[in-house]
């Protein structure tokens, strides 16, 4: 029968979000700006939050999980009621303490009787972002450690060049100028030799 057809599909469906960690859902928006959530599969609201509230709406508790800097983000609705899919990526602070980033991919249509329906898909990306997160301090690191000195951060000669070539670019037609003041100290080796690199270095 048809039903046992769906009800197979919808199995198939649980397996597969729960395979891959990723939940499907339908939301019904209402005329007062509140949602209802038809149908959510997946392994659970508590794996993106944690036990959730007895005095809250499954609904509520989802939007009150949402970071505070991102809530302008997750704000989409006017766009979903202009027929736009949206997608987005934000936190949620769950009720367990923890911290999670989900992404969430909204396709909107119109009900029978013109409601806003929208389905979507939302996954679990926290290990993405914390590589992506990591990838990105590393990126900073290697272009600090390019430009400037490991022993006192000062930039370094390759930095000195930069911004020299930048100083002169700036007066083609030299009618301005540019300085350069160079500072040596006179017999350093000597505190190297006398006292040793680290007092050097101090």
């Amino acid at each position: 029968s048809a039903l046992a057809q769906a009800l197979a599909a919808t199995d198939v469906l649980r397996r597969v979000a729960g395979t891959v960690a990723i939940h499907l859902y339908e939301s019904e928006y209402l005329d007062d700006g509140t949602y209802v959530c038809n149908t959510f599969i997946g392994e659970g609201l508590e794996s993106l939050l944690g036990p959730l509230p007895e005095n809250r709406t499954p609904e509520e508790a989802w939007e009150e999980a949402v970071h505070p800097d991102d809530r302008d983000t997750y704000d989409v609705t006017a766009k979903l009621e202009a027929g736009e899919s949206v997608e987005i990526e934000y936190r949620l602070v769950g009720y367990d303490g923890k911290t999670r980033w989900v992404w969430d991919r909204m396709r909107p249509r119109r009900g029978p009787n013109g409601q806003l329906l929208v389905d979507g898909i939302v996954a679990d990306i926290t290990e993405r972002r914390k590589a992506s997160d990591a990838l990105e301090e590393a990126r900073a690191q290697l272009q600090h450690i390019a430009f400037h000195d490991p022993l006192t951060g000062l930039p370094n000669r390759v930095s000195f060049q930069e911004r020299l070539d930048e100083a002169l670019a700036r007066c083609p037609d030299k009618r301005c100028a540019a300085a350069v003041l160079f500072i040596d100290l006179d017999n350093f080796k000597l505190i190297n030799d006398s006292f040793g690199h680290a007092a050097g270095d101090e």
